[in-house]
């Protein structure tokens, strides 16, 4: 399964990408959950950020991660039914 992502405001930079990439395409299993989806961006900020003493960090805290107009985190336990993920930064003008 293919999922697009796309960045809002400047959080590509959060995850290792330049200012001009706004999206990118993810693969998942097949009938992934939104989990799935959620712990594949954390992989992707840790690996971004490896040289860094990120510590214990919640990258959560700074993001917000939707679908079709759902936040993530409240659904994380359902299939993944939009394959469009929206990263937008939780602080504004991010």
């Amino acid at each position: 399964m293919k999922v697009k992502i796309k960045y809002l405001g400047r959080t590509m930079e959060l995850f290792g990408l330049s200012p001009d990439q706004k999206e990118e395409t993810i693969s998942l299993r097949q009938k992934s959950l939104y989990k799935d989806a959620l712990e594949k961006i954390k992989e992707k900020f840790l690996r971004a950020n490896k040289n860094k003493d990120i510590g214990k960090y919640d990258i959560f805290n700074d993001i917000a991660v939707f679908s079709k107009g759902r936040i993530l985190r409240n659904i994380k336990e359902r299939p993944i039914d939009h394959p469009e993920i929206i990263i937008a930064p939780l602080i504004a003008g991010g």
